[in-house]
């Protein structure tokens, strides 16, 4: 899996209260992250809008509006077994991330490339 180095975070950095243990994918403007919450221990995901990779204020808006809808749908669906949960949104000046639940494996979009066609 490709990884440059313009992730916002480093393996070992702090994000509040989680430590990066492995950066899961890049795309033109989000990070996703494996991190570890020292409150309980347990890995979780933290998908993060990275404000250094967008050169337009307007593209920013345009993913912190979407990130925010996604949180807002995974609120909706909330307790509902195998749907991943989310747990929280943070955002600040230069930052806004949704922290959700981990499941070790492949990516939605991986399982359904390699997988026959569902119908």
């Amino acid at each position: 899996m490709y990884c440059s180095s313009n992730a916002f975070y480093k393996v070992g950095d702090q994000v509040d209260n989680f430590t990066i243990e492995k950066i899961l994918s890049e795309s033109p403007y989000l990070d996703v992250y494996l991190v570890r919450d020292s409150n309980d221990g347990i890995n979780k995901v933290i998908k993060l809008i990275n404000k250094n990779k967008v050169i337009h204020e307007d593209d920013y808006l345009s993913e912190l509006e979407d990130i925010e809808y996604e949180f807002a749908l995974l609120q909706k669906v909330k307790n509902i077994p195998f749907i991943c949960q989310g747990y929280s949104f943070n955002k600040n000046n230069y930052q806004a991330y949704i922290v959700s639940e981990y499941f070790e494996g492949r990516s939605l979009s991986r399982f359904l490339k390699n997988s026959p066609a569902l119908t």
